[in-house]
């Protein structure tokens, strides 16, 4: 009688340590929280050389503008020329055109401008002490910084904004950056799919053409090689130091 009152207590309290041994791995397997990151707007951030207040908001240690440019000169003076037309667009070359979204100039807040390529290449176009946003910043600090060290499954539709967008592919704008589909015009000075898409020139170029972010209605987004003739919107990015 007592040899197996002895076995159960023995068996008893293998029980209790596995228990225990149990609920010590589970602790250990609880994968960290991800941190819960504020992405905080400054008002009236940085005004430009027109005039116009703009908004900025600061995303992996970098501070970008939450609306596209709307600029209608350099940052020195310089007038650049707007050209609404389509017939003059293709014939860009030393000459630094803009024009409003879509062609309508009501559409500049929130939509911004197009800017040939040669009017980001004066890298005048933003205000004193900030610059045209480059790929990196847009690949590395925006787009692997969301989908990698936040872990978020749906960045692009995060980073978009919440109005304008095609009903199923609207944006949340969680990460306050309000990227607005405000499409391109091609080289013809053709507007092309408004509210489908929203492209950016970068300050990168290779040998031969230049690149630029591109966000598409279907949550997607790349870095593309365009033709210097195409009107795309602008980001600017803070200069550090």
């Amino acid at each position: 009688m007592n040899f197996s009152k002895s076995i159960l207590y023995y068996w008893g309290f293998v029980m209790i340590l596995l228990l225990v041994q149990c609920k010590q791995n589970q602790k250990k397997d609880i994968k960290k929280p991800i941190p819960k990151v504020v992405f905080s707007v400054k008002e009236k951030a940085v005004t430009d050389i027109d005039g116009n207040v703009y908004s900025s908001v600061t995303i992996n240690g970098n501070e970008w503008m939450t609306s596209n440019l709307r600029v209608t000169r350099l940052n020195d003076g310089t007038p650049l020329d707007y050209t609404p037309g389509n017939e003059n667009w293709s014939t860009y070359i030393n000459k630094m055109y803009y024009c409003w979204a879509n062609n309508d100039s009501t559409m500049k807040t929130p939509y911004g401008a197009y800017y040939t390529r040669n009017v980001v290449d004066t890298k005048k176009l933003c205000p004193v002490g900030w610059h045209v946003a480059s790929t990196d910043e847009w690949r590395e600090n925006v787009y692997y910084y969301t989908r990698d060290k936040l872990k978020d499954k749906e960045y692009v539709k995060n980073l978009k904004a919440s109005t304008d967008w095609p009903y199923h592919y609207l944006g949340t704008n969680k990460y306050k950056l309000d990227v607005y589909p405000a499409s391109y015009r091609d080289e013809k000075g053709v507007v092309v799919d408004f509210k489908e898409s929203a492209l950016f020139w970068t300050i990168d170029e290779n040998e031969f053409d230049y690149t630029a972010a591109v966000f598409t209605n279907g949550n997607t987004f790349g870095i593309r090689i365009l033709d210097g003739h195409w009107g795309l919107s602008v980001r600017c990015v803070k200069n550090k130091n």
